[in-house]
């Protein structure tokens, strides 16, 4: 999911035709927030609702109790990102206008506090851990010349590779890690924590500097129909994520459940009322 958050930001950063709009006052601000609750907020309570009555209509509120508690019981990526573009926004509207390094430095310190602050619970965690990557997806579309020798080295794809077929097996974002546990034969555990917190964040940055090469190379590539599925399902991301699971045992395996998930999201976007709450779309 770090890479759907980085390029999420990548998508967002393209609303403003400069970085740091000198005109973006409260009222935009405003104006992003009712976009973001009902693009992003709104579907995240109509799809809690819905698998709640397929999956865990028990009686009782506890599922909903759990989905407060931590949202991944849910599709907790719609409530991360409705913090990200939320929390980005409201930096944007208190420093407009600044120079782009006073501006990245405001939304460090922003971050860091936000970090410290913020509890776990209701997707607290969920962004404390992505906003750097939803962050770094702005930058990179805003910059994408800056970052044109890293994606073009031939050499540091090629480390990259390496390190991330080595690192990538071991990662899990949810559980205790063999890294960690490995480590924490060597040397404290608050230490091996403290190594695992790093790796954690690593691997992520390694694997989507891969996709951005891989893209590039891809983009090269006269590939139209490739170009026009990628368009198509696209645009129902929100759908064939939140579908697909349900038909994942489904034969031919992935196959099946993501030619599923497309159709019903087809059909979802084709009702207005039921677009609006399942895929935040008027």
């Amino acid at each position: 999911m770090p890479l759907f958050m980085f390029l999420a930001g990548m998508v967002f950063s393209l609303k403003f035709r400069e970085f740091i709009p000198e005109n973006f006052s409260f009222r935009d601000f405003l104006r992003e927030l009712k976009k973001a609750f009902c693009g992003l907020f709104v579907p995240f309570v109509s799809w809690t609702v819905v698998y709640y009555f397929l999956r865990h209509n028990d009686g009782t509120l506890t599922y909903f109790k759990n989905v407060i508690k931590s949202p991944d019981y849910s599709l907790w990526f719609l409530i991360t990102l409705f913090y990200c573009r939320v929390f980005f926004v409201f930096v944007l509207a208190l420093f407009r206008g600044k120079k782009i390094t006073s501006f990245t430095a405001l939304l460090i310190v922003f971050y860091v506090a936000a970090y410290k602050l913020l509890p776990g619970i209701a997707g607290g965690g969920f962004f404390k851990f992505h906003f750097p990557y939803f962050a770094l997806g702005i930058f990179f579309c805003k910059f994408t010349n800056k970052f044109e020798a890293l994606l073009n080295s031939r050499t540091i794809n090629i480390i990259t590779f390496i390190l991330f077929l080595i690192f990538a097996p071991l990662w899990y974002l949810t559980s205790k890690n063999p890294v960690e546990l490995f480590l924490s034969r060597f040397m404290p555990i608050n230490y091996a924590a403290k190594l695992y917190f790093y790796y954690k964040r690593a691997v992520p940055f390694l694997g989507i500097t891969l996709f951005m090469s891989f893209a590039r190379f891809l983009s090269r590539k006269n590939l139209g129909y490739v170009d026009n599925f990628l368009s198509f399902t696209g645009q129902l991301t929100l759908g064939i994520y939140a579908i697909h699971g349900t038909f994942i045992r489904v034969q031919p395996l992935f196959i099946a459940s993501l030619a599923i998930s497309i159709i019903i999201t087809f059909v979802i976007a084709k009702i207005p009322v039921i677009r609006f709450f399942l895929l935040g779309k008027r």
